[in-house]
């Protein structure tokens, strides 16, 4: 993770070089694009899985921003957007979808947003993450079930799955819920202090509006311990189709 920490800087530094600030040409006025968050490390992932993680892009600028195209580093990469007009002060959401495939090391992902920002008319974002098809690999816990899955409305199960997240290291530690979508799902915890040996459920609760609609998305969960790592958790429900 080290190693990918070291590019994602590198790659940042030389964006930073190549493009001026937005914020910088803000008072130039004009259509002013400005990411606030442009590098989301996912930790480690199960190989085969689907994770998202959602940006926003601001238009810090006296005109509308329009949004002229995005494009991805390759076809395991989508990153869909809410809307391509964004007016002087107000902010969009952009998705970006990794399909994990079946492969396992470490991968960086980005996709370049396009817009009429006439001083900074390329914004790049970056996910990462490292694809593991060992399990052990979530020491110094155990999380099940590794994948979050809510059926199908024809299935007839509960809307409510339970995430178990047993603490096997010999010390205290605390798990933080860095990232969930909002939108789709509620938590009963963002944070959790697990003694040793001991387990706590995460409850996560699919929302009323949301349960008729298939969706791939993630939860972020960062444990920290004698050891520090993140560890993402698909979150998914496949629509079946009809006889």
């Amino acid at each position: 993770m080290k190693r990918i920490r070291f590019i994602l800087k590198w790659a940042i530094l030389m964006m930073v070089l190549i493009y001026p600030s937005s914020s910088m040409a803000a008072d130039s006025g004009g259509a002013k694009i400005f990411v606030p968050e442009i590098v989301w490390e996912f930790g480690r992932i199960p190989e085969g899985s689907v994770v998202s993680h959602a940006y926003w892009i601001k238009n810090i600028g006296t005109d509308t921003l329009k949004i002229t195209g995005v494009k991805t580093t390759c076809g395991c990469t989508k990153a869909p957007l809410n809307k391509r007009a964004v007016a002087p002060g107000d902010s969009t959401g952009i998705e970006m979808i990794f399909s994990a495939g079946r492969y396992e090391g470490e991968e960086v992902k980005s996709a370049s947003i396009y817009s009429n920002d006439t001083s900074l008319s390329q914004v790049k974002i970056y996910l990462s993450g490292k694809l593991v098809m060992n399990i052990a690999h979530t020491l110094p816990v155990t999380i099940s079930p590794y994948r979050v899955d809510f059926g199908s409305p024809e299935d007839g199960t509960d809307n409510k799955r339970k995430l178990q997240i047993r603490n096997v290291s010999p010390a205290e530690i605390t798990v933080d819920i860095l990232d969930y979508p909002r939108d789709w799902v509620e938590l009963d915890h963002t944070r959790m202090a697990i003694k040793s040996g001991d387990m706590q459920d995460l409850d996560i609760t699919l929302k009323e509006d949301k349960r008729g609609t298939g969706f791939y998305k993630s939860i972020t969960l960062e444990i920290n311990g004698a050891t520090e790592f993140r560890f993402t958790i698909p979150l998914l429900k496949k629509i079946l189709p009809k006889p």
